[in-house]
Order: C-alpha cells, then structure tokens, then sequence
C-alpha cells in the first residue's frame, strides 16, 4: 500500500494508506504500509477494538530502508485498539519506522495497548530508521488506562529515538496510562528522553530520583510503595519496590554506562524518566565465599555444597554463578 509490486519503491496514495472510522474489530494483518502522502493508517470516530499485527508501516518489504509515509505511522482517535501481540514468540510484532511524524500518534481513545513492536528501528532489532518526531505521542484527557510494554514475556517494545526526540510522550493525557519495561535506542551521536509525561497527566506522578549509581547497585527515592523500573544503556534491567516512606534500592549488575528510572503506582499511572545517570564502577571486591561442608553423592543424590558469602554477592563455581545475587549471608547449591 504506496509502494510498487516489488515493495522498493513508493507509488503514494495522496492521503492515508489505510482509513478506517466508525468501525468496529478491524484487523490490519500482515501489510506494507509505506510511502503514502498523510498517515500509514489513520483510526478515528466510534471505531473500536482494531488490532494491528505483523504490519511493517514505514519501511520496504524486508523491513529495513526508509519508505516513510509522510505523516505518522499509526495515527490513532479512538478507544481500543491493540497493536502488537504477545503469541508466537513475538512473530506478531508490527515495525513502525522511517515516518516523517510520530511513529504512533494517539490524540483521543482510552484503554490503547501497545506491546512487542519495533518503533524507529529496522526488523533486525539494532538498526535505528527513525521516526522523525517521538516514537509514541499520547495527548487527550480521553487517554486512560492504556498499556505500553510490560514485564511479561514479549510484552516490551523496542523504541528507537530521533536526536532530541522522545521515547513516549504524553502531554495532556489522562491517568492511569502503564509505561513498563521497553527497550531504548537512540540514533548515533543522538540525545533523547525516554518517558516525558508533561503536568496534569498520569496522576501528576513525581519522577523518582537516583541518588547513588554503581556497576553493583541503585538506590534513590520514589513514589511511596511504587514500582521502579531501571535500565542499563536503555535496556530494561530490573524493578524494585519503594518502601512506604519512598526509598528503594537494588542490587543487580549494571554494566552499561548509564542507568535511568521510572516509577509505576499501583493504579498503573507511570511517570516520566530520570535524568540519565552515569554509574560508577564499584572497585570493592567481596570477600571470598566460603565453603562450610558437602554432602557426597551417592547413588540417589548428588553433592551439596554449603557455606558463607557477602549480602548482595553471587557464588561462581568454575567460571559458572551457581548461586544469584541476593541478600542472604549464606548459599548452598546442588
């Protein structure tokens, strides 16, 4: 749809590509959108319900050079529409890239779910073709209770960014609007923000703050008992939990060059990231583990090994972590 037979080049319709309004559970399957004058595929009305699967909408027929459409990729005002889907082992993931507005631009429309798609990035997961404004732009008061990644298996977008772009940016949304686990890139040389959420949106929740950053461990302060995401060089890492007077901390591995964070509320409204945050390699080593007995094996049972290590330290055996970071003072392994 606005490309040749051979999907190399545009032939652009003078609008949309795909124009759908007051429908209800359209599918958009399986398509090549690129190249058209307005948006990729344009939502509006009373539609409902649309779902957008294995679409590459921006790009050529092997989902990597720019054929842009000349407006967004997706551009959404409606309620309900899914795109992307978790089955399949994320065979099911749209790739929105190379247009030359938002890569998904939602102005009205609650309950939207975007999960397991490539925004600004080619099919291979690692070559940024931007988008050349943000990745996803959310801004009615009519947003709500919308899904964006998440920490379950193949819920994560990959979000490429523009220079001076944003990830996700929701201005003059409603609340509850979730923000979980996707993955970051942005183009070389390039600077971005991750999540921007502008006042009056999502709860007006505070970004939470990183106040030490080591190759070891994260702390700082949030949102009373909020769930904290941390990526590592734009790649989700982990989650933590604020106490009830806002603190939180997390012993993992960081071993990229920067972290950030943001902060979930238990009614899924998100704010928007940290400041990237250099981390400072952690020159203490741990004190060596012991090992306090095993227990030979036999025919029915094979050695265990116990003993004693450092809180926040894992337990290698020949090269091998048997025994993952965490808080206790003693291991065993089998």
């Amino acid at each position: 749809i606005g490309m040749n037979a051979t999907q190399t080049a545009v032939i652009p319709n003078g609008q949309d590509g795909i124009y759908i309004e007051d429908s209800t559970d359209s599918n958009i399957w399986n398509n090549r959108i690129s190249g058209n004058t307005d948006d990729g595929v344009e939502i509006t009305g009373t539609s409902t319900g649309a779902e957008f699967l294995s679409n590459y909408i921006g790009l050529d027929a092997w989902g990597t050079t720019d054929l842009g459409n000349g407006g967004n990729g997706i551009n959404i005002s409606s309620a309900s529409v899914t795109i992307g889907a978790t089955a399949y082992s994320g065979s099911l993931k749209n790739t929105i890239s190379g247009n030359t507005g938002k890569g998904i631009n939602v102005s009205a429309g609650a309950s939207q779910t975007i999960i397991n798609n490539y925004i600004g990035c080619a099919i291979d997961g690692s070559t940024v073709v931007k988008n050349d404004s943000d990745a996803i732009y959310m801004a009615n008061n009519s947003v709500i209770s919308s899904t964006i990644g998440g920490t379950a298996d193949y819920e994560s977008n990959l979000i490429c960014v523009a220079n001076g772009a944003k990830g996700l940016n929701l201005v003059g949304t409603g609340d509850y609007n979730a923000i979980r686990a996707n993955n970051f890139a942005v183009e070389v040389g390039g600077s971005y923000t991750p999540i921007a959420i502008s006042a009056g949106s999502n709860e007006d929740l505070a970004t939470p703050v990183i106040i030490n950053s080591t190759s070891s461990m994260a702390s700082g302060t949030a949102c009373a008992s909020c769930t904290v995401d941390l990526y590592d060089d734009g790649t989700w890492l982990t989650s933590t939990t604020a106490d009830a007077g806002g603190a939180w901390e997390k012993h993992a591995y960081f071993d990229g060059s920067e972290i950030f964070a943001a902060a979930t509320n238990a009614s899924n409204s998100t704010s928007g990231s940290t400041a990237l945050t250099s981390i400072t390699a952690d020159a203490t080593l741990p004190t060596a583990p012991t090992i306090d007995s095993d227990t030979s094996s036999t025919d029915t049972a094979a050695y265990t090994w116990t003993g004693t290590k450092d809180a926040y330290s894992s337990v290698k055996m020949n090269g091998v972590e048997v025994v993952a970071i965490d808080s206790s003072t003693t291991w065993s392994y089998a």
